[in-house]
């Protein structure tokens, strides 16, 4: 059996709910990416209806290595901020940066970036700058921005 990351069921289940979206900043029109083995692209890269592409990292956190996650975390959304820097490419000029979490590890990134002073955490959204961050349930999607993550503000459902 072929060792499956912990993210790909939680990609390939998103990618799955967006579809149903009716959104069209949300609703998939093309999908570039939905691995999280890819080295050159987002684990989730999608244009949507609207024109809008989404470079979005998934993080699902496996058990015995959460704690190390919420490190990971940042790493990646650094490095996917200079992918799209590096390309210089016009169909990534506008593209949005998000994070895709499960709703059963939301608490463990959200405590994990509690530890970090919020002003500092505001400010790695600017650097980056972090659209969106999703949690993903088998009911759900709701979106949330950088700060409301950090703050535990519900969000909004994506329709």
């Amino acid at each position: 059996m072929p060792n499956t990351p912990y993210e790909q069921p939680l990609i390939d289940d998103f990618l799955c709910a967006l579809r149903r979206v009716q959104d069209p900043d949300l609703s998939i029109q093309c999908i570039h990416n939905q691995s999280c083995r890819c080295r050159s692209l987002a684990d989730v890269e999608f244009t949507a209806r609207s024109g809008q592409r989404w470079a979005i990292e998934a993080k699902y956190g496996a058990p015995r290595n959460r704690p190390n996650e919420v490190h990971k975390l940042f790493g990646d959304l650094l490095r996917e901020t200079g992918r799209l820097r590096e390309t210089g490419r016009d169909h990534r000029q506008n593209c949005k940066i998000g994070l895709l979490l499960h709703q059963d590890t939301e608490n463990d990134f959200r405590c994990g970036v509690s530890r970090i002073d919020r002003d500092k955490f505001i400010q790695f959204g600017c650097l980056i700058p972090v659209e969106a961050v999703f949690v993903f349930s088998p009911t759900y999607v709701t979106r949330k921005a950088w700060v409301d993550f950090y703050d535990g503000v519900c969000g909004t459902y994506v329709r």
